[in-house]
């Protein structure tokens, strides 16, 4: 027979036989007397926070990403708004989504979302996962008219296994409606977007 869990409700601990997980440092543990629990996730680790938290496309909008690299096949569960800001304006059409794209351009998933200010969100594909191959370009991808972001400086941000791997020369605003992002973006650096895959490892 397994050990009993103690988990903390309402401010009391109490014995449970539940298995769950954890958040950690952008990392999903998982936890429970089985030993079992589903993969551990990942996401880009940032190297720091942002430097502008509360900007506007001035009535734009966009697909703004970042585009990455995994260095294994690893399946892709959704989209991660590592900073939403601390106001956000809808896009046209009223409705923000999370996408995944390569750069055909085409779109491998993707789902709409109501942003939670001033945190970091996750967004997960109720379409399953989504595999992804090394040495294939991906686009991580939030259409918003709202963003944070940092200037670049010679970042390239990874998450902490190093199976996600970003291109700074790549992060820029992706223009085009949430069903398009145009044609494969090229150098024209704006920032940092704090926006990222999450995949499970």
């Amino acid at each position: 027979m397994s050990p009993p869990l103690n988990v903390r409700v309402s401010g009391a601990w109490v014995e449970s036989d539940a298995t769950g997980a954890a958040r950690l440092a952008g990392t999903t543990i998982p936890f429970g007397p089985s030993g079992r629990g589903g993969p551990a996730q990942e996401v880009l680790a940032w190297a720091d926070v942002p430097a502008f938290t509360n900007l506007e496309d001035g009535g734009q909008s966009y697909n703004m990403g970042i585009r990455f690299q995994v260095t294994e096949t690893l399946p892709c569960i959704g989209i991660q708004w590592s900073r939403v800001p601390d106001a956000v304006l809808a896009p046209s059409g009223g409705t923000h989504q999370a996408s995944l794209w390569d750069e055909g351009p085409t779109k491998l998933g993707s789902e709409n979302f109501v942003p939670v200010v001033g945190t970091v969100q996750d967004i997960l594909f109720t379409g399953g996962p989504v595999t992804l191959v090394p040495a294939t370009n991906y686009i991580a991808a939030i259409y918003t008219r709202s963003y944070v972001f940092r200037a670049s400086g010679g970042v390239y941000p990874s998450s902490p296994s190093g199976k996600v791997v970003a291109d700074i020369g790549r992060l820029t605003p992706f223009n085009g409606g949430p069903d398009a992002i145009g044609a494969a973006p090229t150098g024209t650096s704006a920032g940092l977007f704090y926006i990222s895959p999450i995949v499970e490892v």
